[in-house]
């Protein structure tokens, strides 16, 4: 079998990025991006009253906003048409969800951009 080039970057790289977290306090980063995405899916629980996939201990970045049925193909596809969104849809155990994930780059804004064309798409 044959494995492919053996190319040494990625582990060759990880003193750099450890490096870069550590200069940019990367435990306050990793939790003002949980705290945005808590107000997202929070905000998205308060419009809709869906119940909640998972605790806030089985998270940190990354977390799914509970939607009240709908077809969420059709709306991922209405996301990107209408508004330039994407976002990851997710139907399990007949419930609908969009999974979203905050990094250092997201801001409130981008958290209100999206929130705001889930409504206009999915009104209460």
């Amino acid at each position: 079998e044959w494995r492919g080039t053996h190319d040494p970057a990625a582990y060759l790289s990880v003193p750099a990025a450890i490096n870069f977290m550590t200069e940019r306090n990367w435990p306050a980063v990793r939790a003002a991006c949980h705290a945005l995405a808590l107000d997202a899916r929070d905000r998205v629980v308060a419009r809709y009253g869906q119940p909640l996939a998972s605790s806030d201990a089985w998270w940190s970045q990354m977390t799914l906003l509970p939607l009240p049925p709908c077809d969420v193909t059709a709306l991922k596809r209405q996301l990107w048409d209408e508004f330039a969104v994407e976002i990851p849809n997710i139907e399990w155990k007949g419930r609908q969800y969009l999974r979203i994930s905050v990094q250092c780059y997201t801001g409130p804004r981008d958290i209100d951009r999206l929130l705001g064309a889930i409504g206009e798409l999915l009104p209460e």
